[in-house]
């Protein structure tokens, strides 16, 4: 597969702001923060940058992750 193509399907689910999610805006990737970790909306606004998405947990991302998931035919 392309490496573009790759890059887009992938996502940076991460807990940080200061290190995992810059690292993932940088790498040119879908970007998540779960706010189960490290993380509070406080820290967020301390930064110029934003995450794509910020979600409570992980488990709030199963209907995007599911629905993204290619079938046989797309491949």
């Amino acid at each position: 597969l392309h490496k573009e193509y790759r890059r887009q399907r992938q996502m940076c689910i991460r807990d940080s702001m200061d290190t995992d999610i810059i690292a993932g805006i940088e790498a040119g990737l879908h970007t998540v923060l779960v706010m189960t970790g490290i993380s509070d909306e406080a820290e967020v606004e301390k930064y110029p940058f934003r995450p794509d998405e910020i979600v409570d947990s992980v488990a709030d991302l199963l209907p995007t992750v599911t629905e993204s998931i290619p079938t046989l035919d797309e491949d």
